[in-house]
């Protein structure tokens, strides 16, 4: 054989075994490739949520809760769910007030003369526009300091308004006072009210709207313009007081979409970490677990969780998703959020500029990272000029 025909040889083994060596790498990583799991995360919502934890109430709002009249009492520790419960309460109130305040305010500019006895005795029909007549929040007001002997008498006395004539009937039921105005009834309640004087001066304000003297409802609406602006101010001071408590004991929570578009199943580890790419929040992560049992888990509603002695039989918290199947999971942080990173957080999801990422891993290891993604109250700048842009090229 001569040297060339060697050298054609040895080049035709080299290409074979090259060629064999190729063809059995590629055919293993085509197959990993078409057979391996393929998890893809989504985030669809987040927000906060109450924590576990006792929360200690500070002693200038415990004594606050216990001198107003707009709130219970607060007990030393509280469980986030009774603050919160108490929080919204409170909201309602103060929407009810400005509301009633709102409604006030026009409603004195518009009616100056009846202050001034240039009108004695107003209509029915006028009656009914009166913000007393009009909205729930301006008679329970006016009843409710009534029955604690808060508001001095009217200008226009018992005596002057039994000689009025009657515009409306006045009657009693087992509440109290009542006059009819046509289909419309309004009702002046004293079963609740505690000495002579506070029925009497319930007394006085149903015989003022029966009459319908001018001057006397004039002072009434008046006085509760003056009176709901101090408790106005005072819920909103209670408010803020308490948001300062609950936002730091809070929990961020947030909806993953999870699918395997793989054809093998993927088994994730029950803890993921959401980390911020906004500059306020550079370098901040947070470690969220699966919530698997949500609803089991807040059922109770007692000041104190207890376990048995003996550890009982848990289920297994890892997320098991089926090839071309995919799950809807919530996650939770592992501790409260705190005041400072609360803060931050909390004012960039009011301004719609919260962007984040999602990360999760295998049970083999392996890292799936989500699309970044924005989240706030509302709409953010970006995703509504992207739909004015799409909007506009129809």
């Amino acid at each position: 054989m001569s040297a060339i025909d060697k050298i054609s040889l040895k080049a035709t083994i080299i290409t074979a075994l090259i060629s064999f060596l190729i063809s059995g790498f590629g055919g293993y990583f085509l197959n990993d490739l078409q057979t391996r799991a393929k998890p893809e995360l989504i985030v669809s919502s987040i927000g906060f949520s109450p924590g576990d934890e006792l929360i200690e109430i500070e002693a200038t709002l415990l004594g606050k809760s216990a001198d107003s009249s707009w709130m219970r009492s607060f007990k030393k520790f509280e469980s986030y769910d009774s603050i919160d419960q108490e929080y919204k309460r409170l909201v309602r109130i103060e929407k009810r007030l400005k509301k009633g305040t709102d409604i006030t305010e026009k409603w004195l500019k518009e009616n100056k003369n009846w202050s001034t006895g240039e009108v004695e005795q107003v209509r029915i029909q006028e009656l009914i526009e009166t913000p007393y007549c009009q909205d729930d929040i301006v008679g329970s007001n006016i009843i409710g300091s009534m029955r604690r002997n808060e508001i001095d008498m009217p200008p226009v006395t018992f005596e002057k308004l039994q000689a009025l004539p009657d515009i409306a009937e006045l009657y009693r039921d087992n509440s109290g006072w009542r006059i009819h105005l046509g289909r419309q009834g309004t009702g002046f309640p004293d079963d609740d009210a505690k000495g002579r004087q506070s029925k009497k001066s319930i007394e006085i304000l149903a015989i003022s709207f029966a009459k319908g003297s001018a001057k006397n409802i004039y002072y009434y609406i008046n006085w509760f313009i003056n009176e709901t602006y101090r408790d106005l101010q005072a819920v909103q001071d209670l408010i803020s007081e308490i948001e300062e408590i609950l936002l730091p004991a809070a929990h961020l929570r947030i909806d993953v979409s999870i699918y395997n578009n793989g054809n093998s199943p993927v088994t994730l580890k029950p803890y993921m970490a959401m980390y911020f790419l906004n500059e306020e929040l550079k370098n901040h992560s947070i470690i969220l677990h699966y919530v698997k049992n949500q609803e089991n888990e807040r059922a109770e509603s007692t000041d104190v969780k207890v376990s048995s002695y003996l550890p009982e039989s848990i289920g297994s918290q890892y997320i098991f998703i089926q090839p071309n199947n995919g799950e809807n999971i919530t996650l939770s942080s592992n501790i409260p959020l705190g005041r400072e990173k609360g803060e931050q957080i909390l004012s960039l999801f009011n301004a719609n500029a919260l962007r984040s990422k999602v990360i999760s891993i295998s049970s083999e290891g392996h890292s799936i990272v989500s699309p970044a993604f924005f989240f706030g109250k509302n709409i953010s700048k970006d995703d509504e000029k992207l739909i004015n842009d799409v909007v506009s090229s129809q």
